[in-house]
Parts: structure tokens; C-alpha cells; sequence
């Protein structure tokens, strides 16, 4: 088409008014206008091609869209000295189309052409004012005729231009018109044309997935009748396999029940020791606390003082060198007893912990506030026995510690700290763990042999049926032409007797090929 035609998509704003549009599809004569391609074009919002955009375009382009009636109006571009017809109709919603018709000629031709005509009003209403004064001599009125008879031809020869620039311009309304409805119907058309492309897409993909669908489902069937026809010939051989194997589970069911008796029993014995060293835990915090009454009694009498001494200095030397971990904190939580063994078992020096937050420093974090809860009760006199937590070790390793909690007092029996007096069992949690874990997996292996075992009866049985109903219907056939003759023997000629025994023969050897091929695996 020689017109510039183009679909564009209005862009509104918040409220409802037109800023913008996309360019969605635009002609070859529009490109070459703009200096660009399709591609450059295409998809792009006019406000990045174009520097200015006309107010009253949006106006119009927003009445078409929301009316849907086509419009019309002229419009000059100043840049280009340009007049142009431009046409707006609806496509569909917020798509318009705009064509754009050159006038230029037309319009100037009009422009031209009204302002010979204003000249020519101006000197004949100039010359009728002179006559009217008296001012015009008697030559001059005879020029003056002569130059009203040529303007008077002009001004008709102008008419006639008007006139044909008007039917030119009629016949431009009637071919954009023309053009507008050809390119809605082309439209129409290629919308109508992508919907059956779309249905006969569709049609295919169904068509193809039904068939494919049926190629699969003919392999499945191919498949599985192939598979059930080695089955059974692989049946004899696999039963006598699975009845070994049945009897291997059994013994290995057998021996894990007895391993399991076994962990049982050796998780039963590490518990009794676990008793064991917590009751001699318990009957050391025991000594230990008689041994610090003795030494609260012995600093009570003054006469004894010297004794008090001795005796609270082998109490130290106990705790220091006891073979179970000990620690005391004072009312604010801070470290003030560390002996040997808590050195041993995480690494940290007497030196180095006094004065230390023991829970904030040396409990790992996710047991800071239950470790925390067990101390501030002993500090209220509430003690805890064997309670399970871990350390930090120097190295960043966790040491598992049983720990029984008491109340420290002073003369007065008002508690000033809280001694801990705790026991190393990280290898027995550890082999406890690892106890559980093997007596789990045991476990699993066991149920993964059962549910095997129950698949091949299953797979089995699900034959046994399939082969049971080939064999049937032979056999009915069969019976049936026998039960026949036997019962019309002497009713029935020769002829229908020879056929129920020919029938009886085909059954018969129909048996024969299906066993034949369960023999043969086919």
C-alpha cells in the first residue's frame, strides 16, 4: 500500500488517559517514512522513536478506542512542511488502526487559493469604496472593468481548481476508506486463519500423541506378553531359587534376631554400668558433701583451727586430684574450682578458666539456657543428678558429661555456689548411638527381603491366573463338542458328528501350541 498504515496498543495512566503507545505492526511505506525497519519499530513505544507526539492524537486515538466509532482529522507537521489525513478505527481492544494519507498538495493548492481570493475581495471592495467617494476618473473605470472581468475569470478558474482539489480529496477519504476496510478484513482474515492453523496444530499434536499412545501401549502389551512367557518358563527354576533364598532370609532373620538379642543384651550391660558409675558418682558427691560439713563443722570451732586447716586442705587435694570431673561456680556463674580430670577432659587449664562465665564460655550453644536452668535451681537449692550435656573441649571438639549438681554454703547455710561434680561418657553415648544405628539398618535389610519376597509371590500368582485362563477356554470348547456327542450320539448324523470331532481335534491342539510356548519361553 503507498499509505503509511500501522496497529498500535494505547498505553493509559492511572487515570484513564492516553501517554503512550506500542507500535504493533506497521507497513513497508511507514518504515521507509521513518527511516527504519520493522524490527527497529515493531514492539517499540512510539515515545522512544518519535521526539514530540500531538496532544489531539492521544484524544483521538482514545475516543476510537472508547466509542469504537472511526475517526478522521488533518494534521500539519511543522518539522516537515507536511499536511496529512490521518484515519483511526478500532481493531480490537486498545488496538487501533491509523493510515496516514500526504494532503500537502491539496492543502497548499487550498491555501493558495483562499488567499487570491481574500486579494481579490480586498481591491474589489478597495475599488466600489473609491467609486462610492468620487475618487475614481472615468478611464480608470474602464481599466477597473476590465480588471473585474479577468479577477472575475480567475476567481471562477480558481473555483474550478477548488472543486477538483475538493472531488481529489473525496476521492483520497474514499480510498483510505477502501484501504481501512481492506486491512481490517485482511485482519480478520489472518486472525482466522492463525485460529485454524492453531485447530489443525492441535488436531495433529492429539493425533500424534493418540498414536503414539497406541504404539506404547502395543509394545506394553508385546512387552509383557513376551515377559510372562519367559516367566513361566523361568518359573520351575526361580521357584526352587526362591525356596533357597526364602530359607537364606530365614536363617539371616534368624541370626539378626539373635544379633539384635545380642545388642540388646550388650546395650542392657552398658546401661547397668552407666547405673553403675552414676551410683558411684552419687556415693562420691555423697562423701564429698559429708566431707564439706566436716570442714564447715571444723571451721567452727576455733580451738581446732589448725586442724580445720588440715582437713580442708586434704579435702582440696581430694577434689583436685578426683578421678571424676569437678567444677564450682560462684553466685554470679563465674568459675572459682576447676580440678585435674575437668583439665584433662577439655584441654582448658585451672588458670585459664577462673573468673569465666562457665556457660556462656565453655557449653555449646544449643544447651547454654537448659545447663544455665540446672545451676540457677541448685542456686536456689533445687540440686540436679544426671543430667547429660556437653563441653567444649579446647580444640572445638564436645565432650558429653554426666553431671550431678549441689548447693555450696557458707557458716551460715546460705548458698554461695554451686559445686558440679560430673562424669566423661562420650565413648558410651557414642557406642550407644552407633548401637541403635546397626540394630536400625539390621532392621531395614530385613523388611527390603520380605517386600522382595512378597513381589515374586504376587508376580507369580498374577501368571498362575493368566495361564489358568488360556487353558480354560480350550478346555470348555472341548468339553462342550464332547458333552454333544455324547448326550446326541444317536440324534446327530454323520456330518455334525465328524465337525464337533474336528473341533475337538483344533482345541486340542491349540493346548498343544500354548504349552508349547510356555515350555519354550516364546
Amino acid at each position: 500500500m503507498s499509505e503509511m498504515v500501522e496497529v498500535i496498543e494505547l498505553i493509559y495512566d492511572d487515570n484513564n488517559q492516553p501517554i503512550d503507545f506500542y507500535i504493533r505492526v506497521i507497513n513497508t511505506s511507514f518504515a521507509k517514512f521513518l527511516g527504519k525497519t520493522k524490527k527497529q519499530l515493531v514492539n517499540k513505544k512510539v515515545s522512544s522513536i518519535v521526539d514530540k507526539i500531538e496532544e489531539n492524537w492521544f484524544t483521538s486515538f482514545a475516543l476510537v478506542d472508547k466509542t469504537g466509532e472511526p475517526h478522521s482529522f488533518k494534521n500539519y507537521v511543522a518539522a516537515l512542511d507536511q499536511y496529512y489525513l490521518v484515519s483511526v478505527w478500532k481493531v480490537s481492544e486498545n488496538n487501533l488502526g491509523v493510515s496516514y494519507i500526504p494532503i500537502t498538495k491539496t492543502e497548499k493548492n487550498k491555501m493558495k487559493l483562499n488567499k487570491e481570493l481574500k486579494n481579490e475581495k480586498r481591491v474589489r471592495t478597495e475599488a466600489e469604496f473609491l467609486l462610492k467617494d468620487g475618487k475614481l476618473e472615468l478611464y480608470e473605470s474602464t481599466t477597473a472593468d476590465k480588471e473585474h472581468a479577468f479577477q472575475y475569470k480567475e476567481k471562477e478558474k480558481r473555483a474550478d481548481e477548488l472543486a477538483i482539489a475538493n472531488e481529489e480529496l473525496a476521492f483520497q477519504n474514499n480510498e483510505k476508506d477502501n484501504r481501512a476496510d481492506e486491512l481490517v478484513l485482511a485482519n480478520k482474515e489472518l486472525a482466522f486463519q492463525n485460529k485454524e492453523k492453531e485447530k489443525r496444530a492441535d488436531e495433529l499434536a492429539i493425533a500424534n500423541r493418540e498414536l503414539a499412545f497406541q504404539n506404547k501401549e502395543k509394545e506394553k502389551r508385546a512387552d509383557e506378553l513376551e515377559i510372562a512367557n519367559k516367566e513361566l518358563a523361568f518359573q520351575n527354576k526361580e521357584k526352587e531359587k526362591r525356596a533357597d533364598e526364602l530359607a537364606i532370609a530365614n536363617k539371616e532373620l534368624a541370626f539378626q534376631n539373635k544379633e539384635k538379642e545380642k545388642r540388646a543384651d550388650e546395650l542392657d550391660i552398658a546401661n547397668k554400668e552407666l547405673a553403675f558409675q552414676n551410683e558411684e558418682k552419687g556415693k562420691r558427691a555423697d562423701e564429698l558433701a559429708i566431707a564439706k560439713k566436716e570442714l564447715i563443722f571444723q571451721k567452727e570451732l576455733d580451738s581446732y583451727r589448725s586442724e580445720a586447716e588440715r582437713v580442708a586442705l586434704e579435702l582440696t587435694l581430694l577434689i583436685d586430684t578426683a578421678n571424676a570431673p569437678i567444677f564450682g561456680i560462684d553466685s554470679k556463674g563465674l568459675v572459682n574450682e576447676w580440678n585435674q580430670t575437668s583439665e584433662k577432659i577439655t584441654g582448658f587449664k585451672k588458670d585459664e578458666v577462673l573468673g569465666k562465665n562457665l556457660v556462656q564460655t565453655y557449653i555449646t550453644e544449643d544447651y547454654r539456657k537448659s545447663v544455665k536452668k540446672v545451676l540457677d535451681d541448685a542456686l536456689r537449692g533445687k540440686e540436679t543428678a544426671n543430667y547429660e550435656f556437653p563441653l567444649f573441649t579446647k580444640n572445638g571438639e564436645r565432650v558429653m558429661v554426666l553431671l550431678n549438681s549441689s548447693s555450696r554454703r557458707d557458716a551460715n547455710g546460705k548458698i554461695i555456689g554451686v559445686l558440679g561434680v560430673g562424669q566423661d561418657i562420650t565413648e558410651l553415648v557414642g557406642y550407644r548411638d552407633e548401637l541403635e544405628i546397626k540394630v536400625e539398618e539390621r532392621t531395614i535389610k530385613l523388611n527390603q527381603a520380605l517386600e522382595k519376597q512378597k513381589e515374586l509371590n504376587e508376580l507369580k500368582s498374577k501368571f498362575v491366573s493368566t495361564a489358568s485362563h488360556e487353558f480354560r477356554t480350550p478346555l470348555s470348547a472341548i468339553n462342550f463338542a464332547a458333552g454333544s456327542i455324547k448326550k446326541y450320539w444317536g440324534k446327530m448324523e454323520p456330518v455334525m458328528v465328524e465337525k464337533k470331532l474336528h473341533k475337538i481335534e483344533d482345541q486340542v491342539m491349540h493346548m498343544t501350541r500354548l504349552l508349547d510356548d510356555v515350555l519354550l519361553g516364546k
